[in-house]
């Protein structure tokens, strides 16, 4: 939730390499932008878009890890009201994180800080780096 992935993403992790206290997670996710509902030249544009990134993260203690990572995104489904058209729309993400595992099941909290390294125009959602997501593990 939040963030520079979207309002909202759903996303996949898979470790493709553990060593020890660390691992190297690879995975897509979809987010979803709102837009202000207004078909002005001043509204934000509705649209929907694939995030594609690797992280490593280091479990220091038992229910605990620290990630860091970079991603890169892609408009799936743009504006309705072509106010602001995104056809050109690419971003890479930094991805920094903390996760916290609870002791009894599989759940997971993670604050992320999502910094913009690259952005050739997209102009969302980027006053607001900060998320958090529910990790479970399957």
């Amino acid at each position: 939730m939040l963030g520079n992935k979207g309002f909202a993403s759903v996303g996949y992790n898979r470790a493709i390499f553990q060593f020890s206290k660390f691992q190297v997670l690879l995975g897509p996710s979809v987010g979803y932008v709102p837009s202000s509902r207004e078909d002005t030249a001043n509204s934000i544009p509705r649209f929907l878009h694939l995030n594609v990134g690797t992280n490593l993260t280091y479990s220091p203690f038992r229910y605990f890890e620290v990630s860091a990572g970079v991603s890169y995104s892609k408009i799936l489904l743009g504006d309705p009201y072509h106010v602001s058209p995104k056809s050109n729309y690419n971003r890479i993400l930094g991805d920094f994180g903390l996760i916290w595992h609870f002791r009894k099941d599989d759940l997971a909290i993670k604050l992320t800080y999502t910094p913009i390294l690259f952005d050739n125009g997209a102009e969302d959602v980027e006053g607001f780096p900060y998320g958090l997501s529910f990790r479970i593990e399957l």
